[in-house]
């Protein structure tokens, strides 16, 4: 990435469920170094995605659903900077097309899907996948894509996220439901 690059954070739900009643993100994006800060509100096309059903959001606009869930992202000049709490990628605008290099197996359909996302025609984004070795980790769905391709098309500069690896296994796309009897005892 160029120099330039800014560096996108996720923030996320600490509760596993509740109503978003209001998203006041102002003090955030007054901050020095912020580039931007987005909600669902600032995504102009499709809010849901998933493979099976469309029924994730991209980030959450009515209710959080679990702890970690996708409430607001920012992108600035540091990391330091971005003050929100290993998977990763960069997207970055280059001649009309958003690039967005993050490992996956679908590339074709999640260009598709951030495309719709973006409201942009489908031909105007492009994800390129980096060598995913034996594929452990959660490659078929969407991880930083649809975060670092928003705040690049709102800052028109380069964006890139890296995960921790805690925030990997707290919202990581390998969540495979299942219906569960037990008993407890003290």
């Amino acid at each position: 990435l160029p120099e330039n690059h800014l560096v996108a954070a996720t923030l996320r739900s600490p509760h596993a469920h509740a109503e978003i009643v209001e998203l006041d993100v102002s003090a955030a994006r007054n901050m020095p170094g912020v580039a931007a800060v987005i909600t669902a509100a600032d995504i102009p096309g499709d809010r849901l995605y998933g493979i099976r059903g469309v029924d994730r959001p991209f980030l959450c606009f009515d209710r959080v659903r679990h702890i970690g869930d996708p409430v607001a992202a920012v992108a600035a000049e540091t990391q330091a900077q971005t003050a929100l709490e290993l998977e990763g990628g960069a997207a970055q605008e280059l001649d009309g097309v958003l690039v967005v290099h993050a490992a996956g197996h679908w590339p074709h359909a999640q260009a598709e899907g951030l495309a719709a996302m973006l409201d942009r025609p489908a031909e105007t984004v492009r994800v390129v996948s980096s060598p995913i070795g034996g594929s452990f980790g959660g490659k078929d769905d969407f991880h930083v894509q649809p975060v670092i391709a928003l705040l690049a098309q709102a800052t028109g500069r380069p964006v890139r996220q890296v995960w921790s690896r805690a925030e990997s296994f707290l919202v990581g796309p390998k969540r495979h439901p299942a219906r569960m009897k037990m008993r407890t005892s003290c």
